[in-house]
């Protein structure tokens, strides 16, 4: 009401899922734009919730917005975000079995951490929310070709989404940013591991539509 909108935009406090066309809704809508999205892309049952409204809600041929999204991972390495994620040694003592009870998965909120990108960036799990009408639960092995030596901590995962065909957001690892609402996800091996370049790792990778691992 207080920028005069009020009689070309209707909001409607309610969850897509409980939308009724003809009740809530007149007609389908011609674009569907959402932000249900977590750091490690489906912890907010954005799947399902798409799905549902693009069958229900949508108009056919009506436009998706972000229209795809990837799980994106690369193998890491670098003291300064090692040191955030397993312990060694301090003051002489040998500290190392304290990282069998840290999270093998944890969310990193700085974003000012140097870290090594030990791999080319890989897409995990792409999804196809204009194209493609349900997205299953997947498991795949990945095959990622080491293309810096170092020591590898784990495996760093982002989020990478194309909102329309020509924009792309990404909050890759390597951008420095003052604050985000998405945070790097990291999933640390038992122990540090040598990496030399022109090996290969291989990735289990699974996802069950809501976490992916």
């Amino acid at each position: 009401a207080d920028i005069g909108l009020q009689r070309r935009i209707n909001v409607v406090a309610n969850m897509s899922n409980d939308l009724t066309l003809g009740a809530e809704l007149a007609e389908a809508a011609d674009i569907l734009v959402s932000e249900i999205l977590s750091s490690e892309l489906l912890g907010e049952r954005v799947l399902p919730s798409i799905e549902d409204a693009k069958r229900r809600l949508l108009k056919p041929g009506g436009r998706l917005i972000p229209a795809a999204g990837s799980i994106m991972l690369a193998l890491f390495g670098g003291e300064a975000i090692g040191s955030n994620v397993a312990v060694e040694t301090s003051c002489g003592f040998n500290l190392r079995q304290f990282n069998a009870i840290v999270q093998k998965k944890q969310g990193i909120s700085r974003n000012d951490l140097d870290i090594e990108m030990l791999s080319e960036d890989v897409e995990a799990f792409g999804f196809d929310f204009q194209n493609q009408p349900f997205h299953p639960g997947e498991s795949k092995l990945l095959r990622i070709p080491v293309k810096s030596a170092g020591r590898c901590y784990g495996i760093i995962q982002w989020i990478r989404l194309q909102m329309d065909e020509n924009t792309v957001f990404e909050n890759h690892p390597s951008l420095k940013a003052a604050a985000s609402g998405w945070q790097h996800l990291v999933y640390i091996f038992p122990a540090p591991v040598e990496l030399s370049a022109g090996q290969t790792a291989r990735v289990a990778a699974v996802h069950n539509r809501i976490y992916p691992w």
